[in-house]
């Protein structure tokens, strides 16, 4: 519970998980912009981002309010789960512009989202706040299944940009070989 702490400017928000091999249930990460104590999902609890480590498919399912660009929902976004490896989650969120975007391991994971429409409350109702980090697992017993956290981080980003709504790409030449005898696949 980050008690009110920010709410304003642009931060980026860290965790670096470890998803040993052996895990059986899924494991979760959850970003709230209003928590309290006790709130158990209902009353003002509300949930921005979660991203979900699921080793029965291999992948980090992230899910987050419509896209910015297209205004549909983000709720099966996916990025492949390294097992017996660390994985990345990181979000930038640029609470005056209303802004955020996850990266999954360093690569964007769908696109920009309006922090202030929540996940799943609609536009506009969520405060412009980072209030908590919930990270979820399930209550299984097995030694094996769980995950390790690790390095997790709020920090100011001031020079950091959400980035926009990209246009379409154009190829504008042909391609040749280099020197090396590499030809260039973008």
């Amino acid at each position: 519970d980050f008690n009110g702490l920010f709410t304003s400017g642009t931060w980026e928000v860290v965790t670096n998980t470890f998803v040993p091999s052996t895990l059986v249930d899924p494991q979760w990460g959850v970003l709230l912009s209003d928590y309290f104590v006790g709130c158990g999902g209902a009353g003002t609890c509300t949930w921005t981002a979660q991203y979900m480590f699921d080793p029965s498919l291999a992948q980090i399912l992230v899910q987050t309010s419509a896209s910015a660009c297209t205004g549909q929902l983000q709720l099966n976004l996916t990025a492949p789960l390294l097992l017996d490896e660390w994985n990345q989650v990181r979000l930038l969120v640029d609470l005056s512009n209303d802004r955020a975007q996850v990266y999954v391991n360093n690569l964007a994971v769908g696109d920009p989202f309006y922090w202030s429409d929540g996940f799943g409350n609609g536009p506009g109702t969520s405060p412009l706040s980072i209030d908590s980090l919930d990270l979820y697992a399930n209550n299984n017993p097995l030694a094996g299944d769980r995950v390790y956290w690790d390095d997790l981080r709020v920090t100011p980003a001031p020079n950091l940009q959400v980035p926009g709504c990209g246009g379409t790409a154009t190829t504008f030449c042909t391609s040749g070989t280099s020197s090396n005898g590499c030809v260039p696949q973008i």
